[in-house]
């Protein structure tokens, strides 16, 4: 019988990718904010795209044939994104409504004032996901959800390329699009950090680019290559030295250099040292709760300087930006710090339970009742907040659920001998 192995190497970077933003968010903290890589890592979130690319892709390009198919799919999406979306959007109403009458005591800093970027206006477009398709000058509430906004839609624009190409098309179509993402960002001057004005664009960009990279993947799994750690390790160095020390140049070609990982990633051997590494437990966990982490890290950042303001009362000063930074040493930030991720995990862990895993199996209970979607939850699909891919030894694969449905048809077989066999 053929080894087996669970591939959820993706899911621990995307993982890893969450915990980078994290710290990015906490510059307040000079060890951060004077670090070269946290400081730019607001870059993972194109890492993120391109994972999306990349697994929607597998899990979809095959399954989206007509309109009745393409509901199924946004409806799908829209399940797996908004009520976690519409949970901390409460969330962040909460602490703007707290950050007004906090402000009302003598005192008491806030770094921030109340109901100006965060007005009805910006919480009606956050609703309907809409806050960063360039309807606002700025983000506004939960502000990591920006990339949420662009990435409902990519969908949609995905779902509706799918369905207008032929199989032969895709990688054309797919790499047109990706091309005319960057085209629009360059047009314009911008980089590819700019979120408000331009997210939508740079989210087609690097999402598209995952997509021809899991065409290229299956093309090249169909023949048995594989690649090798060394290329991948290679690769992973590249990127960070493009992150730390690229110019926005630099920068602008990361989606490419993303995509070539993930693709090293996925065709090495499942034995390797570096699928070895990210399939550890606390990896695969990170990579579990990845979309928690990235949703509800804000808030626990702002109760968390909101405490080391005005309990602690932390000494502060102005840098060069004219940006509040904790006037506090190394030795004290790292404890503050992980004591914050620490918090931020335990949330996500519940959000995750109670919020996310919850909504997602009624949405898949839902669609479990269209004929179309049956179909197609038979076929080898993945979430991406939780890939789930089955690689055997020869490079092909398959999903859980396939392998939950061969088990069960196996024990059926098992089942109809045992009774021929008592009959006779």
């Amino acid at each position: 019988m053929r080894q087996q192995t669970y591939m959820t190497s993706l899911d621990s970077v995307r993982g890893l990718a969450a915990a980078m933003v994290v710290f990015h968010h906490f510059q307040i903290m000079p060890i951060w904010a004077n670090n070269r890589w946290f400081a730019n890592a607001n870059l993972m979130v194109d890492l993120f795209f391109v994972l999306s690319g990349f697994v929607i892709a597998f899990s979809y390009c095959d399954k989206i044939t007509d309109k009745q198919s393409l509901f199924d799919f946004q409806k799908k999406r829209f399940w797996r994104l908004y009520p976690l979306h519409l949970l901390m959007l409460m969330v962040f109403l909460g602490i703007e409504v707290a950050n007004y009458f906090l402000a009302q005591i003598p005192n008491h800093i806030t770094l921030y004032q109340s109901f100006t970027d965060n007005n009805i206006t910006t919480f009606i477009s956050n609703v309907f996901l809409t806050h960063s398709l360039g309807l606002h000058d700025t983000v506004t509430f939960n502000r990591a959800s920006w990339s949420i906004s662009v990435e409902f839609y990519t969908y949609l624009l995905f779902a509706l390329a799918t369905i207008l190409s032929t199989p032969k098309l895709r990688i054309p179509v797919y790499a047109g699009l990706s091309m005319l993402g960057a085209l629009v960002l360059i047009a314009f001057g911008t980089r590819l950090t700019y979120i408000q004005d331009m997210g939508f664009f740079r989210c087609i960009y690097s999402f598209f680019a995952g997509s021809v990279c899991y065409h290229i993947y299956a093309y090249l799994r169909e023949r048995n290559k594989q690649s090798h750690p060394i290329v991948t390790i290679a690769l992973l160095i590249t990127a960070i030295v493009a992150i730390v020390y690229g110019n926005n140049r630099i920068h602008f070609l990361l989606p490419g250099v993303f995509s070539l990982l993930i693709l090293s990633i996925t065709l090495e051997n499942e034995n390797s040292i570096v699928n070895a590494v990210l399939q550890r437990k606390p990896f695969r966990y990170l990579g579990k709760i990845s979309y928690s982490i990235y949703l509800g890290h804000g808030a626990v950042w702002w109760l968390t300087i909101e405490v080391l303001l005005n309990v602690f009362k932390l000494p502060t000063y102005l840098d060069h930006r004219g940006w509040v930074k904790f006037d506090v040493s190394p030795w004290l930030s790292i404890p503050i710090s992980l004591v914050g991720f620490s918090l931020i995990i335990l949330l996500s862990d519940l959000t995750y339970r109670f919020v996310e895993d919850r909504f997602r199996i009624k949405s898949k209970k839902k669609t479990m009742q269209s004929p179309v979607t049956q179909a197609s939850e038979d076929s080898p699909a993945i979430e991406p907040a939780f890939l789930d891919i089955v690689i055997r030894r020869d490079g092909s694969f398959e999903s859980s659920n396939q392998k939950r449905k061969q088990k069960k048809q196996g024990s059926k077989k098992r089942i109809k001998k045992g009774r021929s066999t008592l009959s006779s």
